[in-house]
């Protein structure tokens, strides 16, 4: 999607007065709701409806933020189905992995080394 669009009703259609279906503008303007869902950071998902149909897209870094966006938008009423392509991309932080790996590793090296005792007697080393 281009930059600064949120949602896209791939298909408008004329609705006469007393026509009870849900055209896909209005499914869209429904799902945009679900940036209020405090587990999805704001407009963290694009969302795509065609004849009822909503697809929800783009990376999220989490897997439950990929299953909030799902369940918010599949109770919505008039939507038919959805077709997921949220992706869990993880954003990793190589530096902070890095100190959380050496850090145990360090005071593990700290305390065996506090636990060993050296004497030097004469020509011996016990």
């Amino acid at each position: 999607m281009p930059k600064g669009v949120r949602a896209v009703a791939s298909e408008i259609e004329i609705r006469w007065p007393g026509h009870k279906r849900h055209a896909d503008d209005e499914i869209v303007a429904r799902a945009l709701a679900i940036s209020w869902d405090t587990a999805l950071p704001d407009a963290a998902v694009d969302i795509k409806v065609d004849k009822g149909w909503i697809t929800p897209s783009r990376d999220v870094p989490w897997h439950f933020q990929r299953q909030a966006a799902e369940d918010a938008v599949k109770k919505l009423g008039a939507v038919v189905g959805v077709v997921n392509l949220l992706q869990v991309k993880p954003k990793a932080n190589v530096v902070d992995s890095e100190h959380r790996l050496e850090a145990p590793l360090q005071r593990h090296a700290i305390i065996e080394a506090a636990a060993v005792n050296a004497n030097v007697a004469h020509d011996q080393v016990t």
